[in-house]
């Protein structure tokens, strides 16, 4: 038997090994509980700090990622980092290196999954010649081009890039398309045809033909069906009115919202032939985001005025609204991301941000306006916004900034005199065409530029999941498609 001494040794011996064993446990769950929230010890402050998580990606994948000059993965990967500025590279045996500097936020995400890596050796294929060609529209993701070729055997032309070797489809222009003019009236032999817009889906695309009769002028909008071609709607003359703008809804090509000349604004259904009444008044120019929501500038009693309308509101939301005379350049976009509506309204040389839910015709309810504005020190030509809504961009002819509403910063000014079209891409990279015709492409930052290839204007498309980039070149009135190819063959 234990005598009373050695039980209590024997106590206080258990007493001790259970409170190492309690107090160790508690040191690893705090320990754990630090990793898991991103903190860590800070070798060089001597302190311990929260970290950011980064996660990598890029376009092709499997390229070896550095951070501050040390290699740790290949793409697809993640990585709790210290705060600070890091320098990232992406790198791929055949490609460009992909660099850049950020700064690492505290218990932030950074989202470093847009590297588009650009072949050292550039494989550009001329695809097919399209003689006379004056104007071309890719469709979304570059499955299809649309063109018109005027002259003596005008057409409108269809491209289907969807395989490797691409299928025209030219569809002789009729003149019995447009809309019918008494007899003996003087119809002009010059006729100006532009492919304007394809629906999202790619299967209907807009044309726009302007002409005159009697000294004149008149515009007709027909709807073209990528699969049926001989029988465009030509919307002017199925509703008698005139169109300045039009913008289709859907995929069926039967919705329609058009811009009349007399600055209204109705929804239009073909295949019931109906038209709403004015939606707007005053308009003399709009854009859609989705097939509800319609940002708009114009003016009414006098004054410059922009604002926003969705479906099933009974009246717009006024943003803006002065007697300045026009002087003043006026534009407003709205978007949505990260599940939440995006308001911004350029006046003069700035633009405000809102963000919320649009739940009425009023930004003060579930809105809030942005502290941090943008701002190019000069007067803004032109606002837009990426695909994915995630950034703004404010720009005139010498340059632009961006501000990225997942880190909430705005870039440093990107020169870019000497462009004549500049346009997005994808939802991370912009294009531009430098006036001695030189296809450029650099991300929303103006980080990571490139030169491509070149090619004279139309338009650009990234196609085939990012394996291909499309572009049009002119020399001596013969119209080139050509292929870049973004994969290095192997």
């Amino acid at each position: 038997m234990y005598s009373r001494k050695e039980r209590k040794k024997e106590l206080i011996h258990r007493i001790l090994v259970y409170s190492v064993m309690v107090l160790s446990m508690l040191t690893l769950l705090a320990f754990l509980s630090f990793m898991v929230t991103g903190y860590q010890f800070n070798l060089k402050t001597r302190e311990i700090e929260q970290a950011g998580l980064v996660q990598f990606d890029s376009s092709p994948r499997d390229a070896k990622i550095s951070i501050d000059g040390v290699e740790f993965a290949n793409t697809n990967a993640k990585k709790v980092i210290l705060p600070g500025v890091h320098r990232f590279s992406i790198k791929k045996a055949g490609y460009s290196e992909w660099t850049k500097d950020l700064n690492i936020q505290p218990g932030k995400v950074t989202w470093l999954n847009y590297a588009r890596l650009v072949p050292k050796q550039k494989k550009i294929d001329g695809l097919i010649k399209l003689d006379s060609l004056t104007s071309a529209k890719f469709s979304p993701f570059g499955k299809y081009l649309a063109g018109v070729k005027s002259g003596k055997n005008s057409s409108i032309t269809l491209v289907d890039l969807s395989d490797k070797k691409p299928k025209t489809t030219n569809q002789p222009i009729s003149y019995k398309w447009l809309r019918s003019h008494s007899k003996g009236q003087k119809l002009t032999k010059t006729y100006k045809w532009s492919v304007y817009s394809w629906d999202k889906d790619a299967n209907h695309f807009l044309v726009r033909c302007s002409y005159v009769i009697n000294k004149s002028k008149r515009t007709d909008w027909l709807v073209f069906d990528k699969n049926d071609l001989e029988k465009p709607v030509n919307i002017s003359r199925l509703f008698h009115i005139n169109i300045k703008q039009a913008r289709m809804i859907g995929d069926s090509g039967n919705k329609l919202y058009v811009l009349r000349t007399n600055g209204d604004v109705n929804k239009l259904s073909i295949s019931d032939k109906t038209m709403s009444s004015p939606i707007l008044s005053g308009v003399a120019k709009f854009n859609m985001y989705g097939d509800r929501n319609i940002s708009y500038r114009g003016s009414q009693d006098g004054k410059t005025v922009a604002g926003i309308w969705r479906d099933g509101w009974s009246k717009p939301a006024v943003l803006y609204s002065e007697s300045d005379g026009g002087k003043v350049k006026v534009d407003v976009r709205i978007s949505r991301y990260f599940h939440k509506d995006t308001v911004i309204l350029s006046v003069g040389d700035l633009v405000k941000i809102w963000r919320g839910s649009l739940s009425s015709d009023s930004l003060s309810e579930g809105m809030v306006e942005y502290r941090q504005s943008l701002s190019l020190g000069r007067p803004i030509s032109k606002i837009s916004i990426s695909g994915n809504g995630r950034f703004i961009l404010a720009r005139d002819d010498r340059g632009f900034v961006t501000y990225d509403l997942e880190r909430h910063t705005a870039s440093k000014e990107v020169n870019i005199a000497g462009f004549k079209a500049i346009g997005w891409l994808d939802d991370y990279h912009l294009w531009q065409i430098t006036d001695d015709n030189w296809l450029k492409m650099q991300e929303f930052d103006g980080a990571n530029p490139h030169d491509l290839m070149q090619v004279s204007g139309f338009d650009v498309a990234l196609a085939d999941g990012g394996n291909y980039i499309y572009g049009l070149n002119s020399q001596k009135g013969v119209v080139e498609l050509k292929r870049l190819s973004m994969r290095v063959a192997n």
